[in-house]
Formats: C-alpha cells, structure tokens, sequence
C-alpha cells in the first residue's frame, strides 16, 4: 500500500513536469518582455517598422523608418531595430541611416533578410533632396557584428527617379544569393510613362547576376503598377506580389507571378480579381509559400455592390503551378461593415505544420458608440484544409490608450519561428499621447506550430493549478514516511 502511495505521488510530480511545457495555449499572448510600444526620437513622428526577420540564434530583427533618428533635421529616417526572443533589446543593432545627411527628407526600410551567415540586409527608399520629388532604391548589408558591409554593398540604385521608384522586398536563397523586389518609376514629369516592377539578383559580394522587368500599365492619365511581397520556393524559384490595371474593365487587379530563379525567365503568372471585377479594385498584402510551394496570397478587394462601396480581406491560394485552388478563395468582414470602411488583409505567415496566420484590419471592431475604435487589427488562423481556427480570431486596438480619439492602427509583418512563436509588428497610434501619432506595436504569441492532431490533452495551466497539484504531491511523500515511521 505504502509503495503504491509512493508511486502515486511520484506520477503527480512527473505529471507536473510534463505539463510544464504547456503553461500557455496555442495563440495566447505573450506578455512578459512583450506587448511594446515605442516612438522615434523625435515626439509627433510617424514610427514604422515594416518588416522583421530572425537569425539562427532566435533574436528578431526589424526594420522601418524613425523621425530624425540620424539627427535634428533629417526628417524621417530609415531604422532597424533587434530583440532576443525574451524581449531584450540588442543595443549594437539600434542604428539609422539618412541617404542625404542634413536633408530633411523622408528613408524608409521596407524589408529585411538574414543569410545563413547571420549577415542582415535591408532593402528601402531614399530621398534624392528634401523636395520629395526624387528618390532612390537603397540595399545595404551588414554583418553578424553589426558592422555595415561596404565591400560590394551599401548600394544605390535608379536615382532621380519618381516617388514611387522603391525596393520593397527581399529573399535570400539557400546559397545566400540575394534577390530584390521593388518598382523603377522613371515618370519624374508625369508623361506617362510606364513603371517597372522589377527583381534584381546579386551574390553575397554584392555581383548583380540577373534583373527582370515588367512593364506595368499607363490608362486615363495615370500610371499604375505595385511590388509588394518576393519569397522563394523549395526549388530556388521567385513568387512576387503586386498588382496592375485593366484597362478595358478599369479595375487593379492582383499579379501573381513566378520567376525561375536561376536566369530570371518568367515560369507562369495569375491574375487574381474576386466578385463583381468590372467595378472592383485590389490592394495587394504579402504572400507565403507552405512546404510543399503552395502559395497563400492575401490583399483587399473594394467593389460597389450595387448600394454602397464595400472593402473586404482577400485571401487565395494557388499550386506550385499557378492553378487556383476555390476552397481559398475567401473574403470577410469585420462586424462594422459600412461603406468605406478599412476592412484589409495585409500579412501572412505559415507555420512549420503548414499553418496559416493571416493579419489585417477590420474598422471599428471596438466600437462602443461616440467616438469609435478607427481602424483595429485583427488576425485570424487557419489549418491546411482552410478552416478557421477558433483560438486565433484575435483582435486589437490601442484606442484604449486615448479614449477620446479613434485611432488607425496598422500591421505590416507577422513572424513565426519554430518552438519559439508568432510575433506581430505593427503601428499603435497615439501610444505616448495624442501628439505622437504612429508609433511602434509589437506583440507575441504562442504559437506552436501545431496540427490537429497534435493539440495537448491539458492545453493550458496557471501558476496556482500547478501549486496546488504541487502540495499533493507532497502531502502524498509526507503521508508515506509517517506511515514507514509508524
């Protein structure tokens, strides 16, 4: 009796110990080192990190822009950023750059990668002159240490070009080579002129390989055309993001394509609409690649559907060979969907089971009256099957940092990192008070990488559940040497 006793209190104590590891649920927030906000160096500035990425030793990297982070008069300036995983900051990696020191003008990083050497490199915008006329692709690298990489890097390209001339993504193969998604807008006096979203392909040492270009479409006195989101597949192929112009049903429309990797020749491309596509228009989000090189899209759709404008999340998925499947052809709305409202997807992410986190906006997901929430982010997962899961239907606002103002939230990267979890970055308006307008938002979650079928029978324990377990346990040892006492 007094054996079973003992191995009893011993099942409990191991029993204890197991379920340790699932001291919180797949996608519970985490708060200890996280839910940051932070602003520029200059109050009243628009803060923004847009993309991150992390290194093989699990610290987050972020980059953006920060007002005068590079001194007094620089405007704004482009911004990186870095974490461990506990929240800590990297001190080394808090640095800025300014294309034209004293000049007042705007930077951005819109994108950063990490090679297998853990060298960073940023991709963004730069301001020829304060007129906000002219502007430039900035790529830079640095290494491990932190030290900027001068030997072949620290480029800039298509100078003088048109405001919307910008690298916007980049991709690292397995071979570290790097490839740059962006668009060249050489339309500086408005003639009209075509721009070109364009990938360019350089070795570690900064040698430019291969580019490709697509010429995008001019129509009714405008030129259209974006780049959004470049990731590679298992097999060294690119998949971009964008969108473009029909002229003949005068919509944009999302461009799907993909590039073979090694000479820079187009393999297939989609063009994506969704319902009523003579009166529609798209704003292309990001896009992910699962392990099999299907790909998941997401973007907005706003169409008049006879009685109002409607604007609604998008999100699709097609086959490695660019076949559509319709289960994903998916759109929703928030619960306060009026007309013109800010309904959006923006970002992507899929887990190592093939997961998918999808992020956006919803408009006013916390209104309680006058004034209302403004634009909220939300984000939503599903499993491989396209079934929504329950525990991610998640939604946020920092409208409860000024009550009186509705605030415009954004979300522009998720991040997961496998046995460590989803990280969101994001933009908190008026954090530190009305007159600090955006500002950073970073949060953390659980996220496990979890399939069905592996979901903890226990999924989730407080402190106090496992105390209590705990003082059993050792009730039952106590109980067992009075008795050998005895």
């Amino acid at each position: 009796m007094q054996k079973l006793k003992l191995v009893t209190s011993m099942f409990l104590i191991i029993t204890i110990i197991a379920l340790s590891n699932f001291t919180l649920a797949d996608g519970n927030e985490i708060t200890d080192g996280w839910n940051k906000t932070f602003e520029g160096l200059t109050s009243g500035s628009n803060d923004v990190m847009y993309g991150a990425a992390a290194d093989s030793n699990g610290n987050i990297f972020m980059a953006g822009v920060g007002g005068n982070q590079s001194g007094l008069n620089t405007g704004s300036d482009a911004w990186v950023l870095s974490f461990n995983n506990s929240g800590t900051s990297n001190q080394s990696w808090n640095f800025s750059y300014s294309l034209n020191s004293g000049v007042s003008a705007t930077d951005t990083f819109y994108d950063i990668a990490i090679d297998s050497e853990n060298s960073v490199y940023v991709v963004g915008q730069g301001a020829d002159d304060d007129s906000f006329t002219y502007f430039s692709w900035i790529i830079k690298k640095y290494d491990s240490n932190s030290s900027e990489n001068l030997t072949g890097w620290n480029k800039t390209l298509y100078s003088g070009n048109a405001s919307n001339t910008k690298a916007k993504s980049i991709a690292i193969d397995s071979s570290d080579n790097i490839y740059v998604l962006g668009i060249n807008d050489p339309d500086t006096a408005f003639a009209n002129i075509p721009r070109n979203i364009t990938i360019i392909k350089f070795d570690k040492n900064g040698n430019k390989d291969w580019h490709f270009n697509e010429s995008t479409t001019c129509a009714l006195g405008s030129c259209y055309g974006t780049a959004e989101s470049l990731e590679i597949d298992s097999e060294g192929h690119l998949l971009l993001l964008g969108t473009d112009y029909d002229e003949g049903n005068a919509i944009t429309f999302l461009k799907l394509m993909k590039i073979n990797g090694t000479d820079g020749t187009q393999i297939w491309e989609q063009n994506a609409t969704l319902e009523n596509t003579t009166t529609s228009s798209h704003t292309a989000g990001k896009l992910a690649i699962d392990s099999t090189d299907n790909v998941y899209i997401t973007g907005s759709q706003t169409f008049d559907n006879g009685t109002k404008n409607i604007t609604a999340w998008t999100i699709k998925k097609f086959s490695s060979t660019g076949t559509e499947d319709s289960n994903w052809n998916k759109t929703f709305r928030g619960k306060n969907s009026g007309e013109f409202v800010e309904d959006k997807g923006t970002v992507i992410a899929i887990d190592n089971t093939d997961e998918i986190y999808v992020s956006g906006l919803f408009n006013n997901e916390f209104d309680t009256g006058s004034p209302n929430s403004g634009i909220d982010i939300a984000i939503k997962n599903f499993n491989t099957s396209g079934i929504e899961e329950s525990d991610w239907n998640k939604t946020f606002t920092s409208d409860y940092v000024t009550p009186n103002f509705a605030t415009s939230d954004n979300i522009h990267d998720l991040l997961f990192i496998e046995g460590d979890g989803l990280y969101m970055v994001g933009v908190g308006q008026y954090q530190f008070g009305i007159s600090s307008q955006d500002d950073i938002w970073l949060k953390k979650f659980n996220a496990t990488g979890k399939s069905a079928a592996a979901i903890p029978i226990v999924p989730e324990w407080d402190e106090y559940a496992l105390f209590f377990i705990l003082a059993i346990a050792l009730s039952g040892f106590y109980y067992v040497k009075k008795e050998e006492e005895n």
